[in-house]
């Protein structure tokens, strides 16, 4: 079957699955970070069937890279929040389409439903489904600010959310919380299949390497600046844990979380950078040698988590994680006694629970080995794979898409 993928991706980390001198040329493009999609390329490279990946991309001539059974076309874009305001992304979707329909795959799969993509698949009159990665209007109330920028935006984000959903007759969600929220607030009454993000575990060991040493324990959050991943709160709470713990450090991975960047100046600015490390972007290679390497305790207090990669991924690494109890995580993980699940609001609760996974660190080494085998088990990308090649085959063979 010929498969095509609509989505944002980054085309250095394509490469690989290039022709030499198409790999050449792809590497140079930074691209956007990859949807969790295409985590699974591997997996669906070794099916044989092809694979046909769309995507807009800022700064870029109308280009194509190919491998084997993989092919990539790019489109320019303009840098979201300008004029696609106006146009939901037409000069985009009128590019995009005539290459879709000329290079014809058999079934689409579209990503996220704010970013024009899962627009272009329903134009192309292709059958297609699309899968819906965020609660839309959560996102957008967490998100508001005084700022009228800000409220432009959610405005479009849930707009194009609603236009994605109404000519949709079935999606994919990836948890049962998101699809919740789309039955509840959007009122769609298609089908919606629950189809988890992939969680990769080729790199991570379980068996650490590090001595814990409960005087200077590390804690780390692989996660981004901004209300969402309420950055503030943990460092605060951090802050208070340092008064019992003094030699306690925190280590921080994500956007806007390097040194001299937002999360950095801010933690400075108000006196909460003792003994954290800002260490910004990183590569998975690097973020799995931290946790197995340096970790202790994760701790991610996201107030919005329709899923939950880093969480799974540091389980997968064996460390215990402090999570918030709003979302997707607590359900999939089955409230695991591994971990800590608490309000992400409540600074004093965080502090506690924090120092508690200090004391009983080590404790639930079984149950944490039986919380990965039951992780890989269910979200190995293989495991994906196999559920979203039923979908899509269904699909294409019913028309059931759009």
């Amino acid at each position: 079957m010929h498969i095509g993928f609509i989505t944002h991706v980054n085309m250095s980390q394509l490469s690989e699955f290039l022709y030499s001198e198409d790999s050449k040329r792809a590497s140079k493009i930074k691209g956007s970070q990859n949807s969790p999609l295409l985590n699974t390329l591997p997996a669906w490279l070794k099916t044989e069937n092809h694979i046909s990946i769309f995507s807009f991309e800022k700064d870029i001539r109308e280009t194509e890279f190919h491998g084997d059974n993989l092919s990539v076309y790019l489109v320019p874009a303009r840098t979201i929040g300008i004029v696609p305001w106006a146009t939901f992304f037409m000069t985009e979707r009128k590019r995009i389409v005539p290459i879709i329909k000329r290079v014809q795959p058999d079934v689409l799969l579209s990503q996220w439903l704010h970013t024009g993509h899962a627009l272009a698949a329903l134009d192309s009159g292709i059958q297609n489904v699309c899968t819906v990665r965020a609660t839309p209007l959560r996102y957008a109330f967490e998100n508001l600010t005084f700022n009228p920028i800000s409220w432009l935006f959610q405005i479009f984000y849930i707009f194009t959310a609603f236009l994605v959903i109404k000519r949709s007759s079935s999606l994919i969600a990836v948890s049962d919380y998101t699809a919740k929220h789309i039955r509840r607030y959007f009122k769609f009454r298609g089908k919606i299949k629950v189809v988890g993000n992939p969680i990769l575990f080729e790199n991570t060991n379980i068996d650490k390497k590090k001595n814990y040493d409960i005087n200077a324990p590390v804690f780390m959050d692989i996660s981004g600046w901004g209300r969402l991943k309420n950055i503030k709160k943990l460092l605060k709470a951090f802050w208070h844990v340092r008064a019992t713990i003094p030699d306690a450090k925190l280590i921080l991975y994500g956007q806007d979380l390097g040194k001299n960047e937002k999360g950095y100046d801010w933690a400075r600015a108000n006196n909460l950078d003792s003994n954290v490390e800002f260490r910004g972007f990183a590569k998975r290679l690097e973020l799995n040698r931290a946790l197995t390497d340096e970790a202790d305790i994760f701790t991610h207090l996201s107030v919005v988590e329709t899923f939950g990669n880093t969480i799974f991924e540091a389980i997968a690494t064996g460390t215990p994680a402090l999570i918030s109890n709003i979302g997707a995580p607590p359900d999939i993980l089955q409230h695991n006694e591994c971990c800590k699940y608490i309000n992400p609001h409540d600074v004093h609760e965080a502090e506690q629970n924090m120092l508690e996974l200090v004391k009983t660190h080590g404790q639930d080494s079984e149950k944490m080995k039986e919380l990965r085998c039951y992780l890989s088990s269910e979200y190995s990308a293989d495991k994906i794979v196999e559920k979203l090649f039923c979908i899509l085959t269904s699909i294409s063979e019913q028309g059931g898409g759009r």
